[in-house]
């Protein structure tokens, strides 16, 4: 059995109840549980049923209001002014950049990557052996990967 609420709980709750209706609006279904239980304690109380008419009017009000649609104008300067956002201008230049060659960065990143590996087997101890098997794997990475019509700073003619 549960007592009911002190004044000062009282308070407490209908101030937490209020910011309820401000977030979820009138409709309880949509309160968190524990929302739901502080609106059942506070059920009877004129000041949180007069709270209530006065969201389930705005919820009314809200239901008849389609949003405008937006035009590209409005988009357009809504993503200029957004922070962060580099001008429109630079996209083609990286589109063209790599418009033709499509993985040329991947392969980069792969000839790198061995580069990488074999910089670090070369430098681990294990004798001129390990050093050859090194820069065997990192030759044939690099020559698979990173051919002369791969490359990204290959010019198309």
């Amino acid at each position: 059995m549960t007592h009911p609420p002190s004044l000062s709980e009282r308070e407490a709750l209908l101030k937490t109840a209020l910011a309820y209706f401000d977030a979820y609006g009138a409709d309880l279904a949509r309160w968190p549980e524990q929302a739901r239980r502080t609106a059942e304690a506070l059920a009877g109380d004129a000041r949180f049923e007069a709270a209530r008419e006065t969201a389930l009017a705005l919820d009314r009000d809200l239901a008849l209001v389609t949003a405008p649609a937006a035009g590209d104008a409005l988009k357009e300067r809504m993503l200029a002014a957004a922070p962060g956002r580099r001008p429109s201008q630079g996209a083609p230049l990286l589109a063209s950049l790599f418009a033709g060659r499509r993985f040329a960065p991947a392969g980069a990143l792969a000839g790198l990557t061995a580069l990488g590996f074999a910089a670090g087997m070369v430098s681990t101890p294990g004798g001129a052996s390990a050093q050859e098997e090194a820069l065997a794997y990192a030759e044939a990475a690099i020559a698979s990967t990173l051919s002369e019509e791969d490359a990204f700073w290959a010019i198309e003619q």
